[in-house]
């Protein structure tokens, strides 16, 4: 099957980066920000929301919320890469910013070192107990509870819609959104590997 040229893209379903790009040039922030939104809302939380609750595990909704946590913390520091900033930071920060979670910064670190690793490179959880009952996450009990997570995130990520909706274009949020947006179109170059290479 034949590679797309980059505009033809899809950024999410119905949007090329053609598209991203003719809004990004119109400084259209409040049409950008509710294309981020759907990016992330289609790739990791309606899909959670589609599984039959016979079937939702609490450690495949973390693994998402992780992930999920990461990539919007990347748009709101304006970090291009993977390789940009200190991964426990993004946590701290992330859950620093969202007090719903009732995570500080410190916790936020915890996080990322047990819970966050242990899910994404081990298949474990190092130590918690995720459930689907009782608080959203106790630290003394080490106990997440996954649903109340999914909510709490999903609520953060219309928080950051939100925002970018009122922020001006020349604002630090929609500069650091353009040096994430910029990084995923370098990356989503057909010739990314040729590029890197230079």
């Amino acid at each position: 099957m034949a590679r797309k040229p980059l505009d033809q893209i899809e950024f999410r379903k119905g949007t090329t980066i053609a598209k991203i790009k003719e809004l990004m040039a119109h400084h259209d922030t409040k049409a950008l920000a509710k294309e981020i939104y759907h990016r992330f809302m289609e790739r990791f939380l309606i899909p959670l929301k589609n599984v039959p609750n016979n079937c939702a595990h609490g450690f495949f909704t973390m693994a998402n919320c992780c992930l999920l946590i990461e990539a919007i913390q990347r748009y709101r520091q304006g970090l291009k890469d993977e390789t940009q900033g200190e991964k426990e930071g993004l946590y701290a920060n992330f859950f620093h910013d969202y007090p719903r979670f009732t995570i500080n910064r410190a916790q936020g670190k915890e996080l990322y070192h047990t819970l966050r690793s242990g899910v994404l490179h081990l298949g474990e959880t190092k130590g918690w107990l995720i459930h689907r009952r009782g608080p959203i996450i106790d630290f003394e009990d080490k106990t997440i509870n996954a649903s109340k997570f999914r909510k709490a995130l999903e609520l953060s990520l219309r928080d950051y819609r939100d925002k970018l909706k009122k922020k001006k274009w020349a604002s630090r949020e929609w500069q650091n959104v353009v040096i994430r947006l910029n990084g995923f179109f370098q990356y989503s170059d057909l010739n990314y590997e040729h590029q890197a290479k230079k």
